[in-house]
């Protein structure tokens, strides 16, 4: 739908007669000041296929009590809400944490407004997997098969992860215990996520799976993990110390390997410790480890995870 200046839509002259406007689906943006001084309007239908309310589109229509926003939408613009001096409910198809993400500080809504965030987000991944995130902002994958490889974000957009577009609001992940593998780039840029549930069964985990989750600063890996892609963890906040000789690696190439894997490299066991390779002549780093709790590999599981053949 096109923009206009104020005043400019064609039925402007004719808005003081429209009671209720339906778009219809297909419609992918309501342009600037379309619906502006239409003040008899009570009832406005949004298709799912909008993703923009533009600039003061529904400027000072001053009978709507409510409206319904469906979870296509992505931008509500400045102004869109002035003047709308009885609204007082809108029901959004999505999240609490989504309304605030796409709403304008300047859309125009009076302190007597309430959200009602009635939805999820949800869709399918490979064939057989579903995935929704909620209003506890957890994004929950169930079913049975794989979660597909991804392209990372510097592909705009292109095959990245269907919640990529809301990695800013999810907060833990869980995956049901159908998930088999965890696919390329599957969490990439999920910066607020600190909490992950891999279950058993779950047998490889893709490059760069959680690159840029830079809150998580500790993950699960269950014995049934045999690889772990290139750069798994770049940019998390994890941690790996390794103790006693691993061949065929000096102590510099082991580190530089727990590097590739996007852990930090750490010369000392703590409770923030991830995990500990124990390799020959292992010292008190084992000990202080296993008081701790803190995961143990041997160099075998240690390279295994790191996609080598032992």
């Amino acid at each position: 739908m096109d923009s206009y200046s104020s005043g400019g839509a064609p039925w402007h002259s004719q808005r003081a007669y429209i009671g209720r406007i339906v778009i219809s689906e297909g419609v992918t943006s309501i342009g600037e000041c379309a619906f502006e001084e239409c003040t008899n309007v009570t009832s406005i239908s949004i298709p799912d296929s909008v993703t923009e309310l533009n600039e003061y589109c529904f400027y000072a229509c001053e009978s709507m009590k409510s409206i319904t926003i469906p979870q296509s939408v992505t931008r509500i613009a400045d102004g869109v809400f002035v003047a709308c001096e009885k609204l007082t409910d809108i029901y959004y198809g999505g999240t609490d944490a989504s309304w605030k993400h796409i709403t304008s500080r300047n859309a125009g809504l009076g302190d007597n407004v309430t959200i009602h965030s009635t939805g999820v987000f949800t869709g399918k991944c490979g064939d057989n997997l579903t995935w929704t995130i909620d209003n506890n902002e957890v994004l929950t994958i169930s079913g049975t098969g794989r979660i597909p490889d991804y392209n990372d974000s510097s592909s705009g957009g292109n095959n990245t992860a269907p919640w990529y577009g809301y990695a800013y609001q999810i907060k833990k992940v869980v995956l049901g215990s159908g998930v088999q593998n965890i696919g390329n780039n599957a969490f990439a840029g999920c910066y607020g996520m600190t909490d992950i549930t891999i279950p058993d069964g779950v047998t490889s985990i893709g490059d760069s799976a959680f690159d840029w989750c830079s809150a998580l600063t500790e993950i699960s890996i269950p014995g049934t993990v045999s690889s772990i892609g290139s750069w798994a963890f770049s940019r998390c906040a994890l941690r790996g110390v390794v103790t006693g000789k691993v061949e065929p690696y000096t102590r510099d190439g082991i580190n530089e390997k727990i590097e590739s894997l996007g852990a930090h490299a750490g010369s000392s066991v703590s409770s923030k410790t991830d995990y500990l390779i124990c390799g020959e002549n292992a010292g008190s780093k084992l000990e202080k480890a296993q008081a701790l709790g803190v995961k143990i590999l041997s160099p075998g599981e240690f390279f295994r995870m790191a996609g080598e053949s032992v």
